[in-house]
């Protein structure tokens, strides 16, 4: 049986606003991506097909001062290793309340792997069974304002 989807249209939207003001930052174009691609956008430069980048997108309502890392599935992180070595650069784009933020991937940024994920409605409280497993934190430290 497959898992239930929980991006909805507002988180979607949410991920297009950023990826757009990325984007145009840069000046690149971008397209979502299947889900069995693990990451959320490719990025491309604007008249080319090549692939630039991959991009996992996350966007969160709150500042670094309460949470000074950024908590990402280790499985989307080793999918952003497999990229790398095939030579297609990836990034983690971070929108929260202090920003937009990139972390391009690199593996000597990884500061703690550990059991956990995503809970809602107080501690300990996953939305299904597979919102726990093995995490990654990326400290603030080591991600740039866009």
């Amino acid at each position: 049986m497959a898992r239930k989807l929980y991006e909805t249209g507002e988180h979607l939207e949410a991920e297009l606003i950023a990826m757009q003001e990325f984007c145009d930052n840069f000046r690149y174009r971008f397209e979502k991506l299947p889900i069995q691609y693990r990451l959320d956008f490719a990025v491309f430069n604007q008249t080319e097909k090549s692939v630039k980048g991959m991009v996992e997108v996350k966007c969160r309502k709150h500042s670094w001062s309460r949470f000074p890392t950024l908590i990402m599935s280790l499985k989307k992180i080793m999918q952003m290793r497999d990229y790398s070595k095939i030579g297609i650069n990836s990034i983690v784009l971070l929108k929260n309340d202090d920003g937009l933020w990139f972390w391009k991937y690199n593996p000597d940024d990884l500061s703690q792997i550990e059991w956990g994920g995503r809970y809602v409605g107080g501690p300990k409280k996953p939305r299904d069974t597979q919102d726990s497993e093995p995490v990654v934190h990326i400290h603030k430290s080591r991600f740039t304002l866009v």
